[in-house]
């Protein structure tokens, strides 16, 4: 990205200008575009769905009908609510719905129900999307007419950015959220550690857990017992 635009700023008629970002405004609602999707509940919830209530990618993609529906009504919802409120009103109200179902989302529980979880995550995806309506409209009022091509490529890539970012940085803080509570819950069940690391890369990789005990002379009930902590 550096070279990139080092290169763009010494052609005399570059094909990508950054004259847009000049405007503070405009930075500031691409840095919002990015805090938006960062947290990305919705890949994180297709995971869970799969390996703590063993659906598969099929059954979770059904499941999401709805989660998609409420997608489409969050950024139908922002359309109505921009011509009756405004810009402002409107935008803020949609990232605040999505900031109640990220707080929602905190509170789920292995035995949650399934209309819960995917109730959360489409309010969530409502809210994001109907953001994501709002923060458009008001990156395309900051600029001129001539500009409103690039000023919407950088909407766009700021959202790719966002997402980006949010499935590294989630995936590291829920990585290492998992782990702790996993050594916590086997040295607890005094499992040896070096015992539950095989067996837990077997049973991940799909292998049984009468196999599993078998290759590693566990008892199965221990198999079993690493299987639903790594659920849990």
């Amino acid at each position: 990205i550096i070279a990139l635009t080092v290169a763009m700023r010494r052609m005399s008629a570059p094909s990508l200008s950054f004259d847009p970002l000049r405007r503070g405004g405009l930075v500031l609602l691409l840095v919002v575009s990015i805090l938006t999707l960062f947290a990305n509940l919705g890949f994180y919830m297709t995971l869970s769905l799969q390996y703590v209530y063993g659906m598969s990618p099929l059954q979770v993609a059904v499941a999401f009908i709805p989660v998609n529906l409420a997608a489409i009504a969050g950024a139908r919802l922002a359309g109505v609510g921009i011509q009756h409120w405004g810009l402002t009103a409107t935008g803020a109200a949609a990232v605040a719905l999505t900031g109640l179902s990220l707080g929602a989302s905190a509170l789920i529980g292995l035995g949650w129900p399934l209309w819960a979880l995917l109730t959360i995550v489409g309010v969530y995806y409502a809210g994001a999307i109907g953001a994501m309506v709002a923060l458009t409209n008001a990156v395309m009022d900051l600029v001129p007419d001539h500009e409103a091509g690039l000023a919407s490529s950088y909407r766009s890539a700021a959202s790719h950015v966002g997402s980006a970012i949010g499935v590294a940085g989630m995936t590291a803080i829920v990585t290492a959220a998992v782990m702790a509570s996993i050594q916590a819950q086997a040295s607890a069940a005094h499992i040896d550690a070096t015992t539950y690391k095989e067996v837990a890369k077997s049973t991940l990789g799909g292998a049984s857990s009468e196999n599993v005990a078998s290759t590693y002379a566990v008892p199965l009930d221990e198999v079993q017992q690493i299987d639903n902590i790594q659920r849990i």
